[in-house]
């Protein structure tokens, strides 16, 4: 049996478990996200 961890958070009136993962686990995870932001022109 494998080991998972989690994080354990308060939001508004729920708690939320949250996986821990490590890093390579994680490649790939936002691929085909929207990258596009609109930024201050101090920001550039």
């Amino acid at each position: 049996m494998e080991t998972v961890k989690v994080q354990v958070l308060q939001y508004e009136n729920r708690i939320e478990y949250i996986p821990v993962k490590k890093m390579k686990q994680m490649r790939g995870f936002l691929k085909g996200i929207d990258t596009t932001v609109k930024r201050d022109k101090d920001r550039i």
